[in-house]
């Protein structure tokens, strides 16, 4: 399971506002950035709609040891 940090976003070209969910892994230690839509503004609705969600509600993941 990844571990969520927090959603941010960058300017490109165009000024297009790019947001992203920044993501590390637990075992690796390796960092991820997971694009986003730019209407999601918190981790838990970011996670939720990479997991396929479209309500964050319903969204409840477990802890895996």
């Amino acid at each position: 399971m990844l571990e969520v940090r927090r959603v941010s976003q960058s300017l490109r070209q165009q000024d297009q506002v790019l947001r992203y969910l920044r993501c590390r892994c637990p075992s690796t230690g390796r960092e991820y950035l997971l694009s986003v839509p730019r209407q999601i503004k918190h981790c838990h609705a970011a996670a939720a709609w990479l997991g396929g969600f479209d309500n964050p509600l319903e969204y409840q993941p477990i802890l895996e040891t």
